[in-house]
Formats: C-alpha cells, sequence, structure tokens
C-alpha cells in the first residue's frame, strides 16, 4: 500500500526512458519516472533574486525547483578560495544592505554580518597616467537624492513612471546635469551608479535606477555590511544544499508550453533531460530575448523583450601587483569632462584581505574577448603602481548581459509599463537585474514583493483543489482511513448502493473498521443518483447534528450524492461536512468539486463549489474487486474520456494534459489486461484506478464549466434514457474524436499528440493522425467486449435525435456544429 499526499508528484509513474522526440518531448510518458518533475513553481536562475524567491517560496510550504545555467547558485557573487592563505577572497558582490529583509535572510541560513570594511584609504587616480585627480565636492548631490526619489522613491515597488514620461527622464544626463546645474555632484553619480554605458550619453532615468537615494551611499541612502566570515558564498551553498535535487545547475531549458495555469519546461541537464511542470515560473535571468526564447513567447511578450538590450561587465582578481596594500583605486580622467572616463574602462580596482590581491571591474557598451579586458587592467594595473612585474589573474569571471536598457522612444512609448503587465501573465513572473540594478539586497526586496502575487496565482490554479491525501493500494482503506478523519470525535454517515451493501461484505467491514465513528449508512443510492434517494440520505443526514463526515462507497452515483448532500447540508446549516470516498469504478467522479442528482423527469441537476472537493480518496483494490467486470471495463472508457477531451478543452493545461497522456496510455494498456485478470490481478487494479484519477484529478481549478462534446452526449444520453455513463462513452468518444479532427488544425495537432499513447506511430499528418486516435478508441471499446450496439437496441426512438443533439450544443439547434452533432447522433442509431 502507497500513501500519497499532496502537493501531487508523478513519482509514481512508470514510464520507459527513451530520448523525446520533437511530438513526444512533452509527454512525460517518453521520460524515466524520476525525470518528471511535478512543482509549483520552477525558478529559472540561482543568482542573488532566483534563489532568494526560491527559498522563500519553499518556507511558504510550496515546492520548487531552479534551473541555473552555471555549475554553482550565486549569479554575480564570486569568491576564490586562496589556497596559501585559506581564505575567501570575493571578486564580484562586496556587501549587501543593512535593511531587515537583507538580515532575515541570511540569519535563516546562520551568516551573520558585521560592518563592511572597506580597506584603508581611496585613490582617485587616472588610469591612463597613474596621476592623482582631484574631483568636485558634490555640493549638490542633494538636489539629485530628492529627484531619485520623485521618480523612483522604492525600488522594490518596480518601476512605474507617471504617463506621459517625464522629459527630464528621457534627457541624456549630459543635459540633465546643465539643467540643474549638478555638476559638481556628476563624477560621485557615476561612481555610485557603476555605469556600463557612457554616463553622459545614458538617459537620466537608467541615472535614476542604478543612483537613487533608495538603495545607494547618497544623502538619505543605504549603510551596508559584509558577511562575517566574509565568503559570500556561503549562503548560496547553503541553499543549493537544501534545495538538494531540486537544484538543477548546469541547466538550462530547451523548450517549453506554456498558459495561465501550467508550464511544460523541457530542461536539459548534464546527464539527462527532464521534464519539468508547474504551476507558476519565477524567471531570474537576464531578461534578454536570446534568454526567453525556449519560453513559447506570443507576440506580445516577444515584442517587449525584443526592445532590451544589454552592456557588459567583468570582474577579475589579480595577484602581484605592486598597487597600495588596503587602498581602492577610483578611475577619474583629467580630459573629459567632469573626470567620468569614456568605456571601455577599469572602472574600479579593491583590496582584498590578502596585501598582494585585489579585485578589478571592468565595464563596456558592448561584449569585449576576456583577453583584451584582461590586457587592459594589467595595463592600467603597471600604470597605476609603476610595477614592471606581471600582474597574475587568479580568477575572472563575465557578468554579461549585465544592465538591460531600452531606447528613449521604447522608455517614453511605457516599456516598463508594458513590462510591468507581463507580471504573471501566461505563468511567468520577472525579476532580476532588468527591474532592480541597485544591488542584491535591493532584488531581495523587489523579489519579496512579488511572492504574494505568485501564490496567488499557484491558488487560483491548484492542480487538485481540496484534495488532502490520495491512498492506493492493498489494505489502504484498513490502514489509513481513521487517521484521516477530521477530529478524534468524528461521526462517519456512509453513502453506498445496494448492490455493494447487501451482495459484498465490504459496507460491513467499514462499519466495524470505524466502531464508534461510525454514525449510520444509507445504501439506496441508484444509478445517477435521484432525487427521492438524495432526499432521502439528506433527511437522514440533517437528523444526526453529530455527524461531520461522509463516506461515499462506489462508483459516480454515490459519490456524486455525497457531494449534493455535503452542498445541500451547507445551505441549511452554514457548515460544510468532511467528504471522504472509496471509489469501485473508474468514472473519477471523487476528481470533481460538484456534483448532483437526476429530477424524476430525467433532467440532471448539479451543483458546483470549491469546498465540494472530496478530501481523502483510496484507491483500494480490494473494494474494486466486487466491481462487475463489465462496469469496470465501461467506466474505464469513461476515464479515457476525460483524457481524451482535455486536450481540446479551452482551459486544459500542460500538466494536465501530460498527467493524460500517461493515463491514456495506461488505460489502453491496461484495459485489455483487465477484461482478462479482473478482478484478480491487484496491480493492474491499481494502475487503472490511479489512471482514472490522473485523467481528471489534476485538471486545476481554472477548469470551468463541461468537458467537452463526448461527455455533453454523454449528459445528454444518460440520465433520460437510464444509460451508465461508462456506456455512454462507449458510444460517443471515438467518433467525437474523429469529428473533433476535422473541425480544425488546432485540435487536430492537440489529438494527434494522443496517437503515441495509443500505441501508433505519427505520420506527421495532424488530422490523419487524429482520426486514428478515434479509430483506436472504437477498436478498444470492441475488442474489450463492450461496444453497446445501437440506441436503437437500448429502447431509444429515432424521434430523440433533435432532442439529444439539442442537448448536447446547449439548446442551439443552428449552426455547422449543431448539423454535425446531429450526424454524429444519428450514426448511433
Amino acid at each position: 500500500m502507497l500513501r500519497w499526499t499532496c502537493p501531487l508528484s508523478l513519482g509514481l509513474i512508470v514510464a520507459a526512458a527513451s530520448t523525446p522526440s520533437n511530438r513526444s518531448k512533452f509527454d512525460p510518458c517518453s521520460y524515466a519516472a524520476e525525470d518528471v518533475l511535478v512543482r509549483d513553481v520552477i525558478v529559472i536562475g540561482g543568482g542573488a533574486s532566483g534563489t532568494y524567491g526560491a527559498i522563500q517560496l519553499k518556507d511558504a510550504g510550496r515546492s520548487v525547483a531552479v534551473v541555473e545555467k552555471a555549475g554553482r547558485f550565486g549569479g554575480h557573487v564570486n569568491t576564490y578560495d586562496d589556497p596559501e592563505t585559506g581564505l575567501a577572497l570575493e571578486y564580484g558582490v562586496q556587501a549587501y544592505d543593512n535593511d531587515s529583509i537583507t538580515r532575515a535572510y541570511f540569519e535563516r541560513f546562520d551568516v551573520p554580518f558585521i560592518p563592511l570594511f572597506a580597506g584603508v584609504g581611496e585613490r582617485v587616480e587616472d588610469f591612463d597616467t597613474g596621476r592623482n585627480v582631484t574631483t568636485a565636492t558634490p555640493l549638490s548631490l542633494a538636489t539629485w537624492a530628492n529627484f531619485t526619489n520623485t521618480y523612483y522613491p522604492n525600488p522594490a515597488l518596480g518601476v512605474h513612471l507617471p504617463s506621459p514620461v517625464p522629459a527630464d527622464l528621457l534627457l541624456p544626463f549630459r543635459d540633465f546635469i546643465k539643467k540643474y546645474s549638478i555638476e559638481d555632484a556628476a563624477y560621485t553619480i557615476w561612481s555610485i551608479s557603476a555605469p556600463t554605458d557612457n554616463l553622459l550619453d545614458q538617459l537620466t532615468f537608467y541615472v535614476v535606477f542604478g543612483a537613487n537615494a533608495a538603495s545607494a551611499p547618497i544623502p538619505g541612502g543605504s549603510t551596508v555590511q559584509e558577511v562575517a566570515t566574509r565568503n559570500n558564498s556561503e549562503l548560496y551553498g547553503k541553499a543549493q544544499a537544501e534545495l538538494g535535487e531540486n537544484a538543477l545547475i548546469n541547466s538550462h531549458v530547451v523548450a517549453a508550453r506554456r498558459s495561465n495555469d501550467s508550464t511544460a519546461l523541457v530542461v536539459q541537464t548534464p546527464e539527462t533531460t527532464k521534464l519539468l511542470l508547474a504551476s507558476q515560473v519565477l524567471f531570474s535571468a537576464p531578461i534578454l530575448l536570446d534568454n526567453l526564447q525556449p519560453f513559447d513567447l506570443d507576440t506580445r511578450e516577444h515584442n517587449v523583450f525584443s526592445q532590451l538590450y544589454y552592456t557588459a561587465w567583468y570582474t577579475s582578481l589579480v595577484t602581484d601587483t605592486g598597487l597600495a596594500p588596503g587602498f581602492s583605486y577610483e578611475n577619474a580622467d583629467s580630459n573629459t569632462m567632469y573626470n567620468i572616463p569614456i568605456q571601455p574602462y577599469t572602472f574600479h580596482i579593491g583590496p582584498s584581505r590578502v596585501n598582494t590581491t585585489f579585485y578589478a571591474f571592468y565595464g563596456a557598451t558592448e561584449a569585449v574577448p576576456e583577453a583584451e579586458v584582461k590586457a587592459t587592467i594589467a595595463e592600467d594595473i603597471h600604470i597605476l603602481s609603476g610595477n614592471t612585474s606581471t600582474p597574475r589573474f587568479l580568477a575572472f569571471a563575465s557578468h554579461t548581459p549585465f544592465k538591460q536598457q531600452v531606447s528613449a522612444d521604447a522608455l517614453a512609448d511605457g516599456f516598463y509599463d508594458k513590462l510591468n503587465a507581463l507580471q504573471g501573465y501566461r505563468g511567468m513572473h520577472y525579476t532580476g537585474n532588468a527591474l532592480d540594478v541597485s544591488g542584491s539586497s535591493s532584488v531581495f526586496n523587489f523579489t519579496q514583493h512579488l511572492l504574494p502575487g505568485i501564490e496567488s496565482a499557484i491558488d487560483a490554479h491548484k492542480l487538485a483543489p481540496g484534495l488532502k491525501h490520495l491512498f492506493y493500494g492493498e489494505k489502504c482503506v484498513k490502514t489509513y482511513l481513521l487517521n484521516v478523519l477530521p477530529a478524534s470525535s468524528s461521526k462517519v454517515f456512509i453513502i453506498t448502493g445496494r448492490s455493494l451493501a447487501t451482495n459484498t461484505p465490504l459496507i460491513q467491514l467499514l462499519e466495524s473498521l470505524l466502531g464508534e465513528h461510525h454514525a449510520a449508512t444509507f445504501s439506496g443510492i441508484r444509478q445517477h443518483g435521484p432525487s427521492t434517494d438524495v432526499d432521502a440520505a439528506l433527511e437522514a443526514v440533517l437528523k444526526d447534528d453529530s455527524i461531520d463526515t461522509l463516506l461515499s462507497v462506489g462508483g459516480g452515483s454515490p459519490i456524486d450524492s455525497a457531494k449534493t448532500i455535503a452542498y445541500r447540508v451547507s445551505e441549511q446549516q452554514g457548515k460544510w461536512l468532511h467528504h471522504i470516498t472509496i471509489p469501485t469504478t473508474l468514472s473519477a467522479a471523487e476528481c470533481t468539486a460538484g456534483g448532483g442528482y437526476t429530477k424524476p423527469d430525467g433532467v440532471k441537476v448539479g451543483f458546483m463549489a470549491p469546498e465540494m472537493a472530496v478530501k481523502s480518496i483510496f484507491y483500494d483494490p480490494c473494494f474494486a474487486s466486487c466491481t462487475p467486470k463489465k462496469l469496470w471495463l465501461t467506466t474505464g472508457i469513461r476515464a479515457m474520456d476525460h483524457a481524451v477531451e482535455c486536450f481540446y478543452h479551452p482551459c486544459g493545461s500542460e500538466i494536465w494534459k501530460a498527467q493524460s497522456l500517461w493515463a491514456a496510455r495506461t488505460l489502453f494498456e491496461c484495459l485489455p489486461r483487465a477484461r482478462d485478470a479482473h478482478p484478480d490481478d491487484y496491480g493492474v487494479t491499481t494502475r487503472l484506478q490511479l489512471a482514472a484519477f490522473l485523467s481528471s484529478g489534476l485538471k486545476g481549478s481554472n477548469v470551468k464549466g463541461g468537458m467537452g462534446l463526448s461527455h455533453s452526449l454523454g449528459h445528454a444520453l444518460g440520465s433520460p434514457y437510464g444509460l451508465p455513463h461508462g456506456v455512454t462513452s462507449c458510444f460517443t468518444l471515438g467518433r467525437v474524436v474523429k469529428l473533433k479532427a476535422r473541425s480544425s488544425k488546432t485540435n487536430a495537432q492537440e489529438i494527434a499528440r494522443l496517437l503515441p499513447a495509443l500505441g501508433g506511430q505519427s505520420s506527421g499528418d495532424d488530422v490523419k493522425d487524429a482520426e486514428e486516435v478515434g479509430d483506436r478508441i472504437l477498436r478498444l471499446v470492441d475488442a474489450l467486449g463492450i461496444s453497446p450496439g445501437t440506441l436503437t437496441e437500448r429502447m431509444v426512438s429515432r424521434d430523440e435525435i433533435p432532442v439529444i443533439a439539442g442537448r448536447a450544443c446547449g439548446g442551439n439547434t443552428e449552426g455547422p456544429m449543431y448539423e454535425d452533432v446531429l450526424r454524429l447522433v444519428e450514426s448511433l442509431f
């Protein structure tokens, strides 16, 4: 016996490992079981914002995996472990802001802070001559700080510019400097913003973005600190270790299928290809078109991301420099306006904890070869030190692509409003440098403000709304039933049909197992849940105020009746009863948050509410063994109906489709085995039960309304003419699939994805392949010996053809769809 508790995982699925083809790369059956991951969130990038987001989501109880292209977490954190001293030397991120979010994050990993040690002094020198440069005293810096507070007061909340965008923000910064007479502050602003574009040519907005009072050491700005161990990689190593197998390093996304409620990502790892299925994606890598191309972009997204360009940034660790120990060196050009250097350049050289070793930052407007960067840094060190020895590089890292920017026209056209509007669109959320360049602490804060929206999106599209536990395997009822009662004093009302109660010992065994928890049993639920049966059961429940739990046992009729009773009790008493179910068919009624009853005239009345969802499901083959073989097999086709119709459902998510592919494959393989082995082969029984669940149980809370035409026809045929829904699916599914295959190119493409799961091979013609899916379903029904015959043989008059077609079309009796359905119904006679 096995216990499977939410959040749900595909770990139970047994699939043969193979190399996914183009058509099957989103099919979990094409992967080994361990290579299919279902998570609430997939984080792209293990840098500052991605790691922070992953850990916060994990701490909130969400399942997370991180895809990182490098061999480690950390992003712009670069640490060199000096073999001679044993010290950790930083040549990337140097310090963090002293704010509550940053402190709490590092405290979580037991990584304390100390005040930043910036060295023994600073030298401002012309890197071309080695001479000292006296820059202007920034008396007007407060003016700049006030300006930044006007348009970018809180980086954590992102960029939200007025419309129209103020003209000052669109000025080249050289013009802004003159307009507001802040010439004396220009060099200081350059040194704070670390621009990777020539500062005076930059749009003023991007200078605000990089040097603002909220996050920089200017009036009203932040204070900084460093890790007590002076090893910035410590936190990232601990975070990566905590995520374990959910940290996919040296990996990248190669393909994606996205919708508003779910995403399927094909990820290449060093060892294999994996399929990751998630509700949401947090994208923390550089937001550039090249990085986002594999993510199934639509035109709207492409138009936004294609406007971004980037600059280059490089970091290095250099020894044998001859520089003054403990001093930092700031570049200042004696021959340029405001002493601001022109790119490309060595921006800054700073001291490490080893006297002879320094870190160096280099910026450029576009990518530069590593050798050229190193040559420039080495030449600058020669000039500054007067040393004729050759500096030796211990480490080098490229942070390219670095700061992402857009043109003045794009900025004026509301680029950031358009980018902000993509937060959550088609399941993607964005953080990182394109949205906040003020440093690691600032992107922690920005990401923190994104998390409520991500969690709301997860909750809005839950895979199995309301379901708390799923148990499967022999004797799982005996082992776990008492464990899932809502209280130690719970009273359970059993709802079932007459056949199970009188022809099997199962209900008596349940009553004995429940003992003092058993309140009463109602065994009068007939096929399709007649209103008189539901009313009688409801009356019995209302008479006993101690009842807090319903236990439905059987097929769709007892399960739907129990859900309806729970709904009506809530209407009359204002409380919801806890619902546990033990299904004995493959109808998958346990998978929906809806139910109903049948009126005396044969019309079905339905109810739908999130609270109607079953809380615990028990797939125990001991109980299913009492189900007649024909009922078992026909409800198996009903489960196939669920699996197939999701492929042309307007809300069919990739997670649901991926699970349904496995369900369809398992049903196709195991139903013929059940024809010969049911009820004795418990292994086959359990696989079929799980296939029934996966065909419908993870479709998600975003799916509203009916399933599809086969289901609509099933309801039109079922209760009005006394046909079980398993039988109606035998009538309709294969024929509906063939109709849908011819109805649109999109339907044909989606249905054709099912062909390999049903034992076929793609021909490359989607319509042909989709029709073959329908034919294979029809042949399966015949092979199982459950062909329903004709509706005439079922005592349905041909006069009912327009009535049935009209019901299936929702009362619409005009148009091409109605005519197609009319012909389909005629073919059933």
